[in-house]
Protein backbone atom coordinates (compact mmCIF):
# COMPACT_ATOMS: atom_id res chain seq x y z
CA UNK A 1 0.00 0.00 0.00
CA UNK A 2 1.69 3.08 -0.63
CA UNK A 3 0.74 7.23 -0.29
CA UNK A 4 2.27 9.97 -2.08
CA UNK A 5 3.33 12.51 -0.10
CA UNK A 6 4.12 16.19 -1.94
CA UNK A 7 6.57 18.08 0.53
CA UNK A 8 9.91 20.14 -0.29
CA UNK A 9 10.55 19.43 3.52
CA UNK A 10 12.84 16.54 3.86
CA UNK A 11 12.55 16.61 7.47
CA UNK A 12 8.74 16.16 7.33
CA UNK A 13 8.97 13.78 4.55
CA UNK A 14 11.97 11.59 7.40
CA UNK A 15 9.09 11.61 10.13
CA UNK A 16 6.16 10.59 8.21
CA UNK A 17 7.92 7.88 6.73
CA UNK A 18 8.63 6.85 9.90
CA UNK A 19 5.39 6.64 11.31
CA UNK A 20 3.42 5.30 8.12
CA UNK A 21 6.00 2.31 7.92
CA UNK A 22 4.00 1.21 11.66
CA UNK A 23 1.56 1.41 9.31
CA UNK A 24 2.52 -0.85 6.47
CA UNK A 25 1.97 2.15 4.19
CA UNK A 26 5.21 2.95 1.69
CA UNK A 27 5.17 6.50 0.89
CA UNK A 28 6.48 8.22 -2.30
CA UNK A 29 7.75 11.56 -2.26
CA UNK A 30 7.13 14.04 -4.84
CA UNK A 31 8.88 17.49 -4.29
CA UNK A 32 7.05 20.34 -5.56
CA UNK A 33 7.09 24.05 -5.12
CA UNK A 34 2.89 24.96 -3.94
CA UNK A 35 1.77 28.22 -4.21
CA UNK A 36 0.86 29.55 -0.78
CA UNK A 37 -2.43 31.34 -0.60
CA UNK A 38 -2.19 34.49 2.29
CA UNK A 39 -4.24 33.35 4.90
CA UNK A 40 -3.90 32.59 8.59
CA UNK A 41 -5.96 29.27 8.55
CA UNK A 42 -3.35 26.25 7.92
CA UNK A 43 -6.44 23.88 7.10
CA UNK A 44 -7.33 26.29 4.82
CA UNK A 45 -3.82 26.67 3.43
CA UNK A 46 -3.31 22.61 3.36
CA UNK A 47 -6.31 22.24 1.34
CA UNK A 48 -5.65 25.02 -1.20
CA UNK A 49 -2.27 23.25 -1.50
CA UNK A 50 -3.91 19.81 -1.83
CA UNK A 51 -6.10 20.82 -4.54
CA UNK A 52 -3.35 22.36 -6.62
CA UNK A 53 -1.26 19.32 -6.75
CA UNK A 54 -3.81 16.87 -7.38
CA UNK A 55 -4.21 18.91 -10.27
CA UNK A 56 -0.79 18.25 -11.29
CA UNK A 57 -0.05 14.71 -10.40
CA UNK A 58 -3.56 13.29 -11.05
CA UNK A 59 -3.27 10.64 -8.21
CA UNK A 60 -4.05 10.56 -4.63
CA UNK A 61 -1.96 11.92 -2.47
CA UNK A 62 -1.54 14.17 1.14
CA UNK A 63 -0.06 17.23 1.88
CA UNK A 64 0.73 18.76 5.18
CA UNK A 65 1.18 22.62 6.71
CA UNK A 66 2.10 23.36 9.95
CA UNK A 67 1.95 27.00 11.92
CA UNK A 68 3.21 28.78 15.31
CA UNK A 69 0.94 30.56 17.01
CA UNK A 70 2.13 32.90 19.85
CA UNK A 71 -1.09 34.02 22.86
CA UNK A 72 1.47 37.08 23.19
CA UNK A 73 0.33 38.24 19.44
CA UNK A 74 -2.78 36.55 18.25
CA UNK A 75 -2.26 34.46 15.00
CA UNK A 76 1.33 35.39 14.52
CA UNK A 77 3.34 34.18 13.24
CA UNK A 78 1.01 31.71 12.08
CA UNK A 79 1.57 29.93 8.67
CA UNK A 80 4.35 32.72 7.85
CA UNK A 81 6.96 31.33 9.61
CA UNK A 82 9.31 30.61 7.73
CA UNK A 83 9.32 34.22 6.50
CA UNK A 84 9.44 35.63 9.91
CA UNK A 85 12.52 33.21 11.00
CA UNK A 86 14.44 34.63 7.93
CA UNK A 87 13.46 38.51 8.77
CA UNK A 88 12.98 38.51 13.00
CA UNK A 89 14.43 35.14 13.77
CA UNK A 90 13.69 33.52 16.80
CA UNK A 91 15.51 36.52 18.82
CA UNK A 92 12.98 38.93 17.29
CA UNK A 93 10.18 36.46 18.39
CA UNK A 94 11.29 36.38 21.99
CA UNK A 95 11.37 40.27 22.07
CA UNK A 96 8.01 40.42 20.81
CA UNK A 97 6.93 38.21 23.62
CA UNK A 98 8.92 40.07 26.12
CA UNK A 99 6.43 40.78 28.89
CA UNK A 100 3.64 39.37 27.54
CA UNK A 101 1.55 35.61 27.54
CA UNK A 102 4.05 32.93 27.16
CA UNK A 103 1.62 30.14 25.87
CA UNK A 104 1.85 29.10 22.39
CA UNK A 105 1.20 26.40 20.15
CA UNK A 106 1.71 24.61 17.14
CA UNK A 107 -1.24 23.70 14.49
CA UNK A 108 -0.41 21.08 12.30
CA UNK A 109 -3.10 20.21 9.21
CA UNK A 110 -2.37 16.74 6.48
CA UNK A 111 -5.09 17.13 3.76
CA UNK A 112 -5.56 13.83 2.02
CA UNK A 113 -7.09 14.44 -1.78
CA UNK A 114 -8.02 11.57 -4.12
CA UNK A 115 -9.68 13.65 -7.27
CA UNK A 116 -13.13 13.20 -5.09
CA UNK A 117 -12.82 13.26 -1.71
CA UNK A 118 -10.44 15.02 0.69
CA UNK A 119 -10.22 14.84 4.21
CA UNK A 120 -7.76 17.07 6.69
CA UNK A 121 -6.26 15.42 9.57
CA UNK A 122 -5.32 18.34 12.35
CA UNK A 123 -3.84 18.31 15.22
CA UNK A 124 -2.67 20.99 18.01
CA UNK A 125 0.61 20.86 20.19
CA UNK A 126 0.62 23.00 23.11
CA UNK A 127 3.17 24.68 25.03
CA UNK A 128 5.31 27.93 26.37
CA UNK A 129 7.77 30.08 25.18
CA UNK A 130 11.32 29.89 26.83
CA UNK A 131 13.16 33.28 27.88
CA UNK A 132 15.49 32.53 25.69
CA UNK A 133 16.56 29.59 22.89
CA UNK A 134 18.25 26.71 24.60
CA UNK A 135 19.39 23.09 23.25
CA UNK A 136 20.50 22.22 20.00
CA UNK A 137 19.13 18.64 18.56
CA UNK A 138 20.58 17.33 15.58
CA UNK A 139 17.42 16.66 13.98
CA UNK A 140 15.21 19.41 14.79
CA UNK A 141 12.23 20.36 11.64
CA UNK A 142 11.97 24.12 13.15
CA UNK A 143 14.55 26.84 14.65
CA UNK A 144 11.50 27.10 17.21
CA UNK A 145 12.13 23.89 18.63
CA UNK A 146 14.71 25.73 20.41
CA UNK A 147 12.24 28.43 22.54
CA UNK A 148 9.72 25.55 21.92
CA UNK A 149 8.87 23.96 25.93
CA UNK A 150 5.77 21.34 25.57
CA UNK A 151 3.18 20.64 28.29
CA UNK A 152 4.42 19.19 30.96
CA UNK A 153 8.26 19.65 30.11
CA UNK A 154 10.75 22.55 31.68
CA UNK A 155 13.10 21.79 28.56
CA UNK A 156 12.64 23.06 25.25
CA UNK A 157 11.97 20.46 22.86
CA UNK A 158 15.88 20.94 21.53
CA UNK A 159 17.16 20.36 24.79
CA UNK A 160 15.55 16.65 25.18
CA UNK A 161 17.48 13.64 23.98
CA UNK A 162 16.17 11.22 21.02
CA UNK A 163 14.95 8.68 23.87
CA UNK A 164 13.53 11.52 25.91
CA UNK A 165 11.75 12.79 22.26
CA UNK A 166 10.29 9.35 21.54
CA UNK A 167 9.01 9.28 25.32
CA UNK A 168 7.25 12.23 24.92
CA UNK A 169 5.74 11.78 22.00
CA UNK A 170 4.57 7.96 22.89
CA UNK A 171 2.69 10.49 25.75
CA UNK A 172 1.10 12.43 23.24
CA UNK A 173 -2.77 11.74 21.00
CA UNK A 174 -1.40 10.40 17.64
CA UNK A 175 -0.45 13.26 15.54
CA UNK A 176 -1.73 14.01 11.97
CA UNK A 177 0.53 11.09 10.35
CA UNK A 178 -0.61 8.40 12.62
CA UNK A 179 -4.37 9.34 12.57
CA UNK A 180 -3.89 9.40 8.48
CA UNK A 181 -1.74 5.88 8.82
CA UNK A 182 -5.14 4.58 10.47
CA UNK A 183 -7.38 5.85 8.50
CA UNK A 184 -5.90 5.36 5.32
CA UNK A 185 -5.11 1.35 5.94
CA UNK A 186 -8.84 1.12 7.49
CA UNK A 187 -10.58 2.88 4.27
CA UNK A 188 -13.36 1.71 2.29
CA UNK A 189 -11.26 0.78 -1.29
CA UNK A 190 -14.23 2.08 -3.30
CA UNK A 191 -13.43 5.92 -2.18
CA UNK A 192 -10.68 5.36 -4.80
CA UNK A 193 -11.53 7.32 -8.51
CA UNK A 194 -9.56 6.72 -11.39
CA UNK A 195 -9.13 6.64 -15.37
CA UNK A 196 -6.47 4.45 -15.97
CA UNK A 197 -4.70 2.12 -13.56
CA UNK A 198 -0.67 0.78 -13.61
CA UNK A 199 0.31 -2.80 -12.84
CA UNK A 200 3.97 -3.41 -12.94
CA UNK A 201 5.14 -1.44 -15.91
CA UNK A 202 1.65 -2.26 -17.87
CA UNK A 203 -0.95 0.57 -17.82
CA UNK A 204 -4.14 0.14 -18.95
CA UNK A 205 -5.31 3.53 -20.11
CA UNK A 206 -8.09 4.99 -22.24
CA UNK A 207 -11.20 3.47 -20.36
CA UNK A 208 -14.12 4.78 -21.52
CA UNK A 209 -16.10 4.49 -18.45
CA UNK A 210 -13.44 5.40 -15.36
CA UNK A 211 -15.00 3.45 -12.55
CA UNK A 212 -13.85 3.29 -8.61
CA UNK A 213 -12.37 0.32 -7.24
CA UNK A 214 -14.84 -2.22 -5.63
CA UNK A 215 -12.38 -4.59 -4.19
CA UNK A 216 -9.48 -5.96 -3.67
CA UNK A 217 -9.50 -9.73 -2.95
CA UNK A 218 -6.41 -11.68 -1.34
CA UNK A 219 -5.79 -14.79 -4.10
CA UNK A 220 -2.21 -16.12 -2.62
CA UNK A 221 0.93 -14.53 -0.89
CA UNK A 222 1.62 -12.78 -3.88
CA UNK A 223 -1.12 -11.56 -5.76
CA UNK A 224 -4.55 -10.08 -5.58
CA UNK A 225 -7.84 -9.71 -7.83
CA UNK A 226 -8.85 -6.41 -8.51
CA UNK A 227 -12.54 -5.19 -9.13
CA UNK A 228 -13.81 -2.65 -10.44
CA UNK A 229 -17.08 -1.22 -11.81
CA UNK A 230 -17.61 1.06 -14.78
CA UNK A 231 -21.03 1.78 -15.49
CA UNK A 232 -22.83 1.02 -17.67
CA UNK A 233 -20.30 -2.00 -18.25
CA UNK A 234 -20.09 -5.27 -16.25
CA UNK A 235 -17.40 -5.45 -13.91
CA UNK A 236 -14.08 -6.04 -14.70
CA UNK A 237 -11.23 -8.56 -13.22
CA UNK A 238 -8.04 -8.69 -13.31
CA UNK A 239 -5.00 -10.79 -11.59
CA UNK A 240 -2.13 -8.55 -10.56
CA UNK A 241 1.25 -8.84 -8.13
CA UNK A 242 -0.16 -7.05 -4.68
CA UNK A 243 2.49 -4.76 -4.24
CA UNK A 244 2.11 -3.60 -8.01
CA UNK A 245 -0.79 -1.64 -8.38
CA UNK A 246 -1.03 1.74 -8.84
CA UNK A 247 -4.00 3.65 -8.92
CA UNK A 248 -3.92 6.97 -11.53
CA UNK A 249 -6.96 9.80 -10.54
CA UNK A 250 -9.46 11.14 -13.26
Amino acid sequence: MEITFVTTNEDKLRSFRRTLEASGVSVHHVELELAEPQVSSIPEIATHKAQQAYEMLRTPLVVQDTGFFMDAMPGFPGAFVKFVQNTLGVPGLLTLAHGKARTCRFEECLVYHDGTELHTFSTSVEGTLAEEARGKYKDDPTKLWSIFIAEGHTATLSELSENELRAWRATRPPNWAARFGEWYVARPLNTVPFERLQIGDRVISNLKNPGKITGLIPHDDNTVIMEWVNNPQPSHVYHCLADKVRYVGH
